[in-house]
Parts: C-alpha cells; structure tokens; sequence
C-alpha cells in the first residue's frame, strides 16, 4: 500500500504518514544486505517482521512469509502495515491503512506498536478481524531498537487461533451445557417432593421441557460453529419463507430462560419473502441476534424484528433499546469480545462468520441514543412470485 506522500491522509488514531519511496528502499536494502539478520530470525518459531518509524513492513522472517503466502498468493508485504498482508478488514477498509481508524485505538497489535516507538516494549494477546469472515488470535511481542542510526521495531507473533478458538468453544459449551443441566438436574428432584401440587409439579414439567430444548440446541449450536471454524459445514440451499421461520424462532424463544418477560416484536408490514438460502444456518444468524438483543434489555422492553427486500437483497434487521459504548462498538464482532466475561463472545462473531462465509451475505450495525443498537444482516435473494 505504498502511496503518494504528498496526498493528505486521514486518521482517527495512529500516525497515517508513509514513507518516501527512496526511504522505503533504502532501509529494505539495509536488512536485504546483511545477513547477520537472517539466519536468528529464521530460526525463531515466531513470525516476525521490522518495522519502520511509519509503521511499514522492511523484513520479514521465514516463518512470517510461509504465513502469508498460505493465505494469499500474490503478496507484496514490503511497504505495508501488519494489518494490511494480515487482510485486516479494518484496515483494509481505510483508505490510510492499518493503525487510522477508529477502531485501531483498542487493536493491541498497534498499541503495541506506537508503545515500542516511545520506548516501552511488551507482550499481548490480540485478535485480528479479517476479511473474508475469519480472525488471527495472535500473541504478539515487541522490542525497539536502532540500526545504523535509524529506529526501527522488532514485531513477533505466534498464531494461537486454532488454540484460542478450541478454548473460546469449550468454555462457552461447557458453561452453557452445566447451567442448563443444573436447571433440569433442579427442577427433577422437586418433582418427587410429596407436598408440591399437581399444578405445581405440572409447571416443573414444563421448565425441565424448555429447558431441555434449550440443552438441545446448545448442543447443536456446538457442533455447526465448530464445523464452520473448520470449514466442513454444508450449505443446503432452498426456497424459504422468511416470515415463517422468523415466527418459528420467536416462538421458541418464548420458551427460553433469555425471554424473561421481554417482548418480541416481528414487523410483518412488508408482507411474505421468499428466498433461497440455507434455512438452517440462517436460522442460527438470526437466533444469535435475537439472542443478544434479548440479553441486552431489560424485563419489560422489547426487540423489534424488521425486513425489508430490494430487487437483490433482503435486509432483516433486530433492534432493541440502548446504546453501546464506543469500546464495545470497535470490537463487536471479535470472537473473543464479550460483554458478559471471558469466554461469552461468540455471539456476534457468530452472526458474521456464517453470514458472509456460508450465506454470501454481509453483517452490520448501528447504534446510536436515539434510535438503540441495530444488528442488521444483507443476504442475496431470488424472490419467487
């Protein structure tokens, strides 16, 4: 991403200068030329990278070229930004590149960064969004140095995602799983207390139903987000209809522990839709985001359920009251990001993993005081008459 330095580059963060192509050049042929560099670095289990005062890539290692060249087949990593040949979609998606957006200020790859620059060297988890619907779960490290009177910063990473995703998924089943068996595991034993009425014990019948229910599709959810983590998950495509599998959904939240005297409102002012997708993935989409728009209100309040088609597109979109913070919106859709603690954010990465790798749709929001948080999903139809 060299780009013509005289061109004004906007940032809402890091510094969005660039190098001067004989700069560039010169501190390339710096590492290019001596090889001391080399054979250490190759030898490291890390990928690793040098990089200039602006941030740009001017080395890199073995390990961190067999990286990039099992995901890309044509990458020009010199010149560019970590980020940038990790296909960031942040960074991607600015036209000043990695390190200039708003959500840059709580990446800790460039944090990291700029605190080597000022002197401060140290090691963090982070996560990086891709593009095409995946994410890096890296533990990151750097150091500062100087070399022939230039600064530079040593960066060095180890790939951790298939380790942290395993974890993330684990965590979550088993939390879910266990909460879930206490509620039937409770409710059973009372059933056999001699004094609880036949209403009461009728009432018992139906929590330890629902519940179940709900074990059953924890388990399900399970086995289809760690088939799509591994890239095995079918799609199975058909006409559907889109009002009767939302209806469906709503239903069985009614049954779920989530609902908690909250409302669902499904705005069916549009009429029917038909369209051709994988129902039982889309069914998933749209269950995590009712989900999280249920645990984000309170009893009483309600999430609103709305769709909208176009000649090439459908728009469903759920909102609920309330506004995130500006930390929360930078990182709704990282695995590893939750609100509600370690190990619970897998909901929003859900959405978008499915919707853009299975449904060829893509995943957004809004959210804002006036009109609350809006989870929105853009799928391509074939509309039947």
């Amino acid at each position: 991403m060299q780009m013509d330095y005289k061109k004004e580059l906007r940032t809402e963060y890091a510094s969005p200068n660039r190098s001067l192509k004989k700069d560039l050049d010169y501190q390339i042929g710096l590492f290019k030329n001596d090889k001391t560099f080399h054979e250490p670095l190759n030898h490291l289990l890390e990928f690793v990278a040098i990089l200039n005062e602006n941030r740009e890539i001017v080395f890199c290692n073995d390990k961190f070229l067999e990286l990039l060249d099992s995901f890309q087949t044509d990458c020009h990593y010199l010149g560019k930004r970590p980020g940038e040949v990790l296909n960031c979609l942040h960074a991607l998606n600015s036209e000043s590149g990695c390190g200039t957006t708003r959500f840059c200020r709580y990446c800790n790859v460039v944090n990291l960064i700029l605190n080597s620059q000022k002197g401060t060297d140290d090691h963090q988890n982070c996560q990086i969004m891709r593009s095409d619907g995946g994410a890096w779960d890296l533990q990151v490290r750097t150091h500062h140095f100087e070399y022939q009177g230039i600064s530079f910063v040593l960066f060095a990473a180890l790939d951790m995602s298939h380790e942290n995703r395993r974890n993330a998924l684990e965590r979550l089943f088993y939390h879910d799983v266990k909460n879930v068996a206490g509620i039937i595991q409770g409710f059973s034993k009372m059933m056999f207390n001699e004094k609880f009425t036949d209403d009461k014990k009728k009432e018992f019948q139906s929590i330890i139903s629902r519940s179940s229910s709900e074990l059953l599709d924890i388990i399900e959810s399970q086995q289809m987000i760690q088939s799509a983590e591994d890239d095995t998950l079918e799609t199975v495509y058909q006409t559907i209809s889109i009002n009767t599998l939302i209806k469906t959904i709503c239903d069985n939240f009614s049954l779920y522990s989530v609902n908690d005297n909250k409302k669902i409102e499904f705005n069916e002012s549009g009429g029917d839709i038909n369209i051709d997708t994988d129902p039982v993935i889309l069914g998933r989409v749209l269950g995590n985001m009712i989900k999280n728009a249920l645990e984000a209100v309170k009893p009483g309040e309600t999430v609103s359920i709305m769709t909208q088609i176009t000649e090439d597109t459908l728009l469903i979109n759920v909102q609920n009251p309330g506004e995130m913070s500006e930390e929360i919106k930078a990182q709704v859709f990282k695995r590893s990001f939750s609100t509600k603690g370690k190990g619970r954010g897998l909901g929003t990465y859900v959405i978008r993993l499915f919707t853009e790798k299975f449904l060829k749709g893509t995943a957004r929001f809004t959210s804002d005081s006036k009109k609350g948080t809006c989870f929105i999903i853009e799928l391509p139809v074939k509309t039947q008459n």
